[in-house]
């Protein structure tokens, strides 16, 4: 199973980019989180393969930006 990771501020883009997953095929777990900070701590304590993230969202910086992210996938 392929853990996807969404991370938005926009519950609208969190949800299109859902459906748009759902109609994948494939088994999918798909997470959420709301903000850069919420994301560090979905990745700190889950295995992510794939990681869509917004740029400008509240509580982003350089250690929770998305390439900050990416350091946190195995």
């Amino acid at each position: 199973m392929i853990t996807i990771l969404i991370v938005d501020d926009e519950k609208l883009e969190r949800r299109g980019i859902r459906f748009l997953l759902k109609r994948e095929e494939g088994e999918f777990q798909i997470l959420e989180a709301t903000n850069g900070k919420d994301a560090l701590g979905v990745l700190e304590s889950n295995h992510v393969d794939i990681l869509f993230s917004d740029v400008k969202m509240p509580y982003m910086n350089e250690k929770s930006n998305p390439p900050a992210m990416l350091g946190r996938i195995e």
